[in-house]
Order: C-alpha cells, then sequence, then structure tokens
C-alpha cells in the first residue's frame, strides 16, 4: 500500500510553519501551512509522482499527531 505521511513543521526565526509529506522511495514535498492543508501537501506529492490518476486520498491520523493519506482507487489501495 501507498501511504503519504504528512508532518506539521513549526515555524523557524527565518519562516512560516510549513507541512512536510514524504513517502517510500521518492523525495518528500514542503508546503508552507499560510495557504495550505495536509491534503493539499499530500495531493501534490501523489500528483507530482502519478498517483492519483481517478483515484482520492483517504486520510487518517498517526499517534504522534501527524496524517497519514492511502490511494484509494475503485479496485481499492495502491500498493
Amino acid at each position: 500500500m501507498k501511504a503519504i505521511q504528512v508532518k506539521y513543521l513549526k515555524p523557524t526565526e527565518k519562516g512560516w510553519s510549513k507541512w512536510k509529506a514524504k513517502a517510500e522511495g521518492v523525495k518528500p514535498v514542503t508546503l508552507s501551512t499560510d495557504e495550505n492543508s495536509a491534503r493539499d501537501c499530500a495531493e501534490k506529492l501523489a500528483n507530482l509522482y502519478g498517483w492519483l490518476g481517478n483515484a482520492e486520498l483517504v486520510e487518517g491520523n498517526l499517534p504522534n499527531g501527524d496524517f497519514v493519506f492511502c490511494i484509494l482507487t475503485k479496485k481499492g489501495l495502491i500498493r
């Protein structure tokens, strides 16, 4: 199953707070939180690697507060 983990990054002295989306085997994507949500960041990563197509993201939360998104197609989860 392909899963995307999205973590909230606190603001630094140099800038805004951010969302960071990562998945196994690909480069992560980072977006500012001022105009984007955790879902936006996950969608950006999924679209960058062509994972979405006609699929949708199913959202959940991890015990540490991070978000997790899995890609759901009509046939089931992408592996």
